[in-house]
């Protein structure tokens, strides 16, 4: 499969809930994204980290060692992006700040923004970056469709 769409960037961003759902190696697999660049932000791993409850920070973890071997396999590669920002202390402060920061390293990064946060997608929009945006409704869908093409 190819990418619907040209662009002069290949580089992605997704959001905290896109890698907690896993639904960036779910659309690699399924021939998406091929030879993308997926930005991967001090900011996001610290959030992990330190804010995100165990379940959480687990599935953000798989999906980042996920994206690590998909990168070794050369179906995509990946961009540590060293952004120096401070996480919030509250998992409250995230919310009211989480969209704006994730914004801020899509513009240094030259990124397209990828989520399924309705309100991420207009303030990026806002913000003149483009964004791809995956409604909440497909996620479970493209479990399913991994599942049935790619067996384990």
């Amino acid at each position: 499969m190819v990418s619907p769409f040209l662009m002069l960037n290949n580089r992605i961003q997704p959001d905290l809930n896109i890698l907690i759902s896993k639904c960036v190696s779910r659309i690699v697999g399924l021939g998406f994204f091929k030879d993308f660049e997926v930005v991967i932000p001090n900011y996001i791993l610290n959030v992990s980290d330190n804010l995100l409850g165990p379940s959480k920070k687990k599935a953000v973890s798989n999906e980042i060692e996920t994206l690590r071997k998909l990168a070794y396999q050369n179906v995509i590669s990946i961009l540590n992006f060293d952004d120096r920002l401070t996480i919030p202390n509250t998992i409250e402060e995230l919310g009211k700040e989480e969209d704006n920061m994730i914004i801020e390293i899509a513009k240094v990064t030259n990124s397209v923004v990828l989520t399924g946060d309705n309100n991420l997608k207009t303030k990026a929009l806002l913000a003149s970056r483009p964004v791809i945006y995956i409604h909440p409704d497909i996620f479970g869908k493209l479990k399913i469709l991994e599942e049935v093409r790619m067996p384990k």
